[in-house]
């Protein structure tokens, strides 16, 4: 029984369809079937240039014009500091200084660089004047903008929203054995999310005893800046203090706990 027409139909058509109706391939000469593999080669050749071509110049396009977009209107628009328009050569010497304070010989120099418009820590902001109001002819702090700086350096301060504390030309420093530091402080970004205002304030008190000598005391105490933690736990111990409670000679004492009794019969 014939299938029908529609299960007989081919999906596509070459030109060996029809060109060898009902006759064996091995019936054919060598050079007959090299004329139509010729011929069929070249049909797709047409249809590679009619279609193909115009397809993979469009998709070119395309990607061209995407990667254009997204570099003008990024997903992420960039801050106003990063994106500033690059600071002629020529420009005005002060113009990437904000303000400063002291005294421009003193030996210890802090620049704080910083978005414009954007506000530093509080207490940041406290122990940085503290300095200057104990030792003015001694420190030297100076602002500067980032907005100011060539692109490159801002492009360094990118993961560090625009900020950086540089004292004596360093940002990062270690305590302890050289070889072997207890610990670093990094000042690159803000508090107290990439370091603590102790963290700043030991780095001012080792740089101060580097360049004018070993102190009795600090310079900086966190306690007398009224920055020191509750007393009862070290600052950055995460410890919390014990409770007070006044017992009856109304003095204040820890709480004690005591295990219950628990009498066991023979």
């Amino acid at each position: 029984m014939p299938l029908p027409e529609s299960k007989q139909a081919k999906s596509s058509r070459t030109l060996f369809d029809g060109e060898l109706p009902g006759a064996d391939d091995v019936l054919h000469s060598v050079a007959t079937v090299e004329v139509f593999w010729a011929q069929e080669k070249a049909r797709r050749r047409r249809l590679m240039l009619k279609y193909g071509l115009p397809s993979v110049v469009v998709l070119l396009a395309l990607a061209l014009l995407g990667a254009w977009h997204f570099k003008v209107y990024p997903f992420d628009e960039k801050p106003a500091w990063l994106t500033a328009p690059e600071p002629p050569v020529e420009g005005e010497p002060g113009a990437l200084v904000e303000r400063a304070e002291g005294n421009p010989e003193a030996k210890v120099k802090i620049v704080v660089v910083k978005p414009a418009g954007g506000e530093l820590d509080a207490n940041v902001s406290k122990i940085l004047h503290e300095a200057i109001d104990l030792k003015p002819s001694e420190f030297y702090l100076e602002y500067q903008i980032a907005d100011k700086l060539p692109k490159e350096e801002r492009e360094l301060l990118m993961e560090y929203q625009g900020q950086l504390i540089t004292v004596n030309g360093k940002s990062d420093f270690s305590f302890g054995d050289p070889k072997r530091p207890d610990h670093t402080v990094s000042l690159k970004g803000f508090a107290p999310m990439f370091y603590t205002p102790q963290d700043l304030l030991e780095v001012i008190n080792q740089v101060y005893r580097e360049e004018y000598g070993p102190t009795d005391a600090p310079l900086l105490d966190l306690e007398a800046l009224g920055l020191a933690p509750a007393d009862g736990h070290t600052a950055g111990s995460g410890q919390e203090p014990l409770p007070k409670v006044v017992t009856q000679d109304g003095e204040q004492g820890d709480i004690k706990l005591r295990l219950p009794e628990i009498n066991v019969e023979e």
